[in-house]
């Protein structure tokens, strides 16, 4: 590899050639044209690159490139364009022995068992997974018709809530409208039904089977409804306390 460095070295020098000359004619970085020259193949990530390398640089300095390789037992050499479209971790490690061994490896019986057991194990949880799922969906969809079933009993045993009793009509009404600040008090058929002041704004109603005693303590504070008739109860002295009986009239109901 010296000698055959050394001839290289001796043309490229003869030629005027430097190694950045060089490697810009045929892409060849300058540390392995030094290499090269310097017979050192160590430098190489496979010995392939160092023979293409070498070919490619000697067929550039006029060297019959075969017939050099030849004579230094560097034959059977791949062009350099060839190895230059594969990456050099695929030149180190997909190797024809490698890869046949590889194959090798793939076609034993273990496995080709392990293949097999693959889709057959991927079948079975499959099955598993349909199975719960089928049994979820059924034991759900009868937890629903269930609680249906329970919402329409419960719907049909429900009776009616807060039924309000509307007032009897034949009773006797009795409405107070605040106008103004006003003190009442009102009984009903003998008895003390309210008593209070009323604030201009309030509303009060007020029921008695026959009669009512109404005692105002202002009387242009407040209006009076009978019945639904109103009654004047501002006639008469508006300082004191006035007393006012309402009484059903006879013969009505």
């Amino acid at each position: 590899m010296k000698e055959l460095g050394k001839l290289l070295k001796e043309k490229r020098l003869s030629k005027g050639l430097t190694f950045d000359a060089v490697h810009k004619a045929v892409k060849i970085q300058e540390k392995y044209l030094q290499a090269i020259e310097d017979g050192d193949d160590t430098v190489f990530v496979a010995e392939v690159y160092y023979k293409s390398f070498v070919r490619s640089y000697a067929k550039f300095l006029g060297f019959d490139a075969d017939a050099l390789l030849k004579e230094h037992n560097l034959t059977k050499i791949p062009p350099l364009d060839s190895l230059q479209q594969q990456p050099i971790q695929e030149l180190s490690k997909n190797t024809p022995e490698k890869n046949a061994a590889k194959q090798d490896a793939q076609n034993t019986p273990e496995r080709k068992k392990t293949d097999i057991k693959k889709p057959v194990a991927a079948l079975l949880v499959a099955a598993v997974l349909l199975g719960a799922f089928m049994y979820l969906n059924k034991k759900i969809s009868s937890s629903s018709a269930f609680s249906a079933a329970a919402v329409v009993k419960i719907e049909e045993k429900a009776e009616p809530q807060n039924v309000i009793t509307p007032p009897d009509v034949l009773r006797q009404k009795v409405v107070l409208e605040a106008v103004d600040t006003v003190w009442v008090k009102v009984d009903g058929d003998g008895k003390e039904i309210f008593e209070g002041t009323l604030i201009k704004g309030a509303r009060q109603e007020l029921f008695a089977d026959d009669s009512f005693v109404l005692r105002i303590g202002y009387t242009p504070g407040v209006r009076v409804f009978f019945n639904g008739q109103e009654i004047d109860v501002k006639t008469g002295s508006i300082q004191d306390v006035k007393t006012v009986v309402l009484k059903k009239r006879v013969g009505s109901k």
